[in-house]
């Protein structure tokens, strides 16, 4: 798939250079639609059967992360990409590495960076969603990891929402 089709980027009229799309509240949801419909599935599909050390190694990741500061400018991007990151390793449990790809192309973590000093990230972006997570991953509890993986979702729906809105609703 290419940037221009899944929206990331658009051609200028004038010039006909590409730059990066602008986030609105309706792209974002569209990408976090997508990236939980492909974990989710993942998960549904491949957790009950999972190597047992793969499954160990993302329950580590996840209280990690869960751990993780953010403070400052550098420890924020650190956890959006340790974030992604250890998401797009459960999608590896597929071993699809087009789905991984896919899943990856909907990250919009960079965006989130002009945000530090919001009331989002003084949310722990969720934290406490992470250690569920984790709970779930390990007792390889779908029906829980899926509750999860909708408030994460929403959590993150509803938050990029407000951080575009505060920005005249493009980011």
């Amino acid at each position: 798939m290419s940037l221009s089709t899944a929206g990331l980027v658009a051609r200028d009229e004038e010039d006909g250079t590409f730059r990066v799309a602008p986030l609105t509240a309706e792209s974002v949801d569209e990408l976090y639609r997508t990236r939980f419909a492909i974990e989710i599935g993942v998960v549904e599909e491949y957790l009950r059967n999972a190597d047992s050390t793969d499954v160990d190694r993302l329950v580590e990741r996840s209280r990690e992360l869960a751990a993780l500061p953010l403070d400052t400018a550098d420890e924020l991007e650190s956890f959006l990409e340790s974030n992604l990151d250890f998401h797009a390793a459960v999608v590896a449990l597929s071993g699809s590495r087009e789905l991984g790809e896919r899943f990856r192309q909907c990250s919009v973590a960079a965006a989130w960076l002009p945000t530090l000093n919001d009331r989002l990230w003084q949310q722990q972006l969720g934290h406490e969603l992470l250690t569920g997570y984790a709970e779930a991953l390990g007792a390889r509890d779908v029906a829980a990891a899926r509750a999860v993986l909708q408030r994460q979702r929403d959590f993150v729906r509803n938050a990029a929402r407000s951080a575009i809105s505060v920005r005249g609703g493009l980011m």
